[in-house]
């Protein structure tokens, strides 16, 4: 499979695999997947990606597939998680109708859909890694058993506290 020549090779990859997780649902439903819907996958997410779903489908969990689609759901950006919810039901809509929809998997589409939109609006958005503090916040070696100078080189009295409030920097005595 390569990835970065499907249509949805720009998406996050977190995104394409949370895409590819339920696309392989959908076609799973009428448990054939057929020579149209392989093609179509291919044009999404890259060339012989329809072959790779061949190979995962026999040991897929299918009684987890909500469960670890929840958890990939959960693990989105806002941007991904907005992609989810508008504009996903209409690629699910599409690889559906690549051969022709039943009413069964219609259904199923919509219960797919409202459980995306439902797992996003109760899931809070993954906690983004803090930035690295700038280098001159970094600690200088071999400091930490040193008492905090002043600029004169004489050492704080003992009963004064610095304090750092919304980023202005005060003394206090205690």
């Amino acid at each position: 499979m390569n990835p970065m020549n499907g249509e949805l090779a720009g998406l996050s990859p977190n995104l394409r695999e949370t895409l590819q997780l339920c696309c392989m649902y959908l076609v799973a439903l009428d448990e054939q997947f057929t020579e149209v819907e392989q093609k179509w996958v291919d044009a999404k997410f890259g060339a012989g990606t329809g072959d790779q779903f061949i190979g995962w489908m026999p040991s897929m969990d299918w009684e987890n597939c909500f469960a670890h689609i929840h958890e990939l759901l959960g693990a989105l950006n806002e941007a991904d998680r907005i992609f989810m919810t508008t504009r996903s039901p209409g690629l699910f809509q599409q690889l559906m109708e690549a051969d022709g929809i039943t009413g069964l998997e219609q259904e199923r589409l919509d219960h797919l859909m409202r459980f995306i939109c439902e797992s996003i609006s109760n899931s809070p958005l993954p906690a983004a890694p803090l930035p690295a503090a700038p280098e001159e916040y970094a600690p200088a070696p071999n400091t930490a058993a040193q008492p905090e100078r002043l600029n004169d080189g004489k050492t704080p009295p003992p009963n004064v506290t610095k304090l750092i409030v919304n980023g202005v920097y005060s003394s206090s005595r205690n």
